[in-house]
Formats: structure tokens, sequence, C-alpha cells
């Protein structure tokens, strides 16, 4: 499977209620009724399209299992809230690169978000969650996922950032997930 993850840049950041989180996506139209049974999972809202912006000339994309042909995945926005920051990264994630002057870095064998690393090329000195994971990783203790996006088919809106932004006070970021 394969998502777009909107995330907050800090990782601490968590919402008070997750009511209200989801009330902010279905308020801006992201996110429609929740799912029956299935936690905090939501059908694809009536803004969806203009709060998602696909890019190429013509994406295959369901927004409900009417729509979806031959089995085709629907995309469905599912929220993820965790005690403890929380590294999600796609299974082929690349290099992580310096964020100051983009040379390769090695990854940590258990990578924990505060961790301290020194860029080698540089002399950078930051907090691992500030290096540049290209968009194939974040930490967080809340992710907002849209499932069945393909990775680099599609990026949110300004809209619906500055929306999440409101609520949490702080700047959100996408990346790509596969697994």
């Amino acid at each position: 499977m394969h998502s777009l993850v909107l995330y907050c840049d800090e990782p601490l950041w968590r919402p008070a209620s997750l009511v209200r989180l989801a009330g902010v996506l279905q308020d801006t139209g992201l996110a429609g009724s929740q799912k029956d049974g299935e936690g905090l999972v939501f059908a694809a809202g009536e803004h969806f399209l203009s709060l998602v912006t696909f890019l190429g000339c013509a994406p295959q994309i369901s927004l409900t299992e009417d729509d979806a042909v031959h089995g085709q995945p629907v995309c469905r926005i599912r929220l993820h809230d965790y005690r403890a920051v929380q590294l999600l990264e796609s299974q082929s994630a690349p290099a992580l690169r310096c964020s100051r002057c983009r040379s390769p870095q090695l990854r940590p064998s258990e990578p924990d978000y505060s961790q301290q690393l020194s860029c080698p090329a540089c002399g950078e000195s930051s907090p691992l969650f500030r290096f540049d994971w290209r968009r194939s990783a974040a930490f967080g203790r809340c992710f907002v996922e849209i499932e069945n996006v393909f990775p680099h088919e599609a990026v949110p809106a300004d809209r619906l950032m500055a929306a999440l932004e409101l609520l949490s006070g702080c700047s959100w970021d996408y990346f790509y997930l596969s697994h």
C-alpha cells in the first residue's frame, strides 16, 4: 500500500483530542464520514480533490467503493496517534541528507528523533528529525495518512496545511509511505 502522510514539524505535538483533529479534517472537506468499525478511518470528503492535488495527466483514483474499478483501492483518511514519538518510513527509504549542504548521511541503526548528528561534510549539527529524509520518512506522535496515493503522485494543498497549522500552532509537511 502507498500513502501520502501529513505530519507536524514538531515531533512531540499531539492533539489534545483526536476528535478535534478529525473535526478540522471534516470541516475542510478532506475527510467525510467515519468508517464503521475501522477505528480512526474516514471516507474522502466533498473537497478531497481540491485539498489533495494529483499530479500527472490522468491519475487513477477512487474515492468510494462504487467508483473503484476491478478492485482498485479507495482513497481513505486514517489518523495515527502514538504516546511516544515514532519514525514512520517507507520500506525503500533513500539516503538521509544534511538539511544544510545536502550531502548523504549515515542513517543510525536505531534512530531517535532527538539524537544529535553532525554532518561530516559541513559540520552542521542538528537533531535527527531536522535532517532531510527526502519525503520518505518523518518523526511524530500524530500523522494523517491519505491511503492509496502513490509516491510523488499528489501533494497537499496549502489550504489544508494552513488548517492543520492553525490547529497545532506549528507548520506541517508531508512524505510518502510505501509499506
